[in-house]
C-alpha cells in the first residue's frame, strides 16, 4: 500500500481537526460499529474503561496523522500499537472492520463535509496504517 499523498493528508488533517470537538462521541460510535462489524471485539474491550478507550483512540491517531510525513515515525509508531493490540488479542483481520469503522464513523462525524476525496484520503491513510500493522502483528505472532 502506498502511503497518502500530501494532498490527502491534509485532507485527513483537515477533516480531524474538524471532529475533535466530538471526539468522545466519535470514539464511542466507532467502537459501537467496530462491535456491529465484529461482535467478538467486544470482549477485548473493558467495559469499566471506556473513557481512557476513547481517549487512547483519539490520541493515537492525532500522534499518527502528525507523524504521517515522518515515514520511520509512523512506522514505529504503528508497529507499536500492532504488537500492543497483538497482546490484547487483536488480530490481522480485525483491521478492515476497523478502518471501516472508522472511515463509517467519520462519515457520520463529518456529515456533508465527507466528501468522496475525504473518503478517498482516510481510506489511503488507513491502508497505509493497516498495512504497517499487518506486518509488525505478523511477525510478532509467528
Amino acid at each position: 500500500m502506498n502511503a497518502p499523498t500530501t494532498e490527502e493528508m491534509k485532507l485527513v488533517r483537515e477533516s480531524f481537526d474538524r471532529v475533535r470537538p466530538i471526539a468522545n462521541f466519535l470514539a464511542s460510535q466507532f467502537y459501537n460499529r467496530l462491535f456491529d462489524l465484529v461482535p467478538e471485539t467486544r470482549s477485548l474491550f473493558k467495559r469499566n474503561a471506556a473513557a481512557d478507550q476513547y481517549r487512547m483512540l483519539m490520541t493515537g491517531l492525532a500522534t499518527l496523522i502528525r507523524e504521517a510525513d515522518r515515514p520511520d515515525k509512523f512506522s514505529s509508531f504503528a508497529q507499536g500499537l500492532a504488537i500492543r493490540h497483538v497482546s490484547f488479542g487483536v488480530t490481522p483481520d480485525h483491521y478492515e472492520a476497523a478502518a471501516q469503522a472508522l472511515i463509517e464513523t467519520l462519515q457520520q462525524g463529518l456529515g456533508s463535509d465527507f466528501t468522496g476525496d475525504v473518503r478517498r484520503a482516510w481510506s489511503s491513510f488507513c491502508g497505509a496504517l493497516f498495512t504497517e500493522m499487518r506486518h509488525a502483528a505478523s511477525a510478532h505472532v509467528t
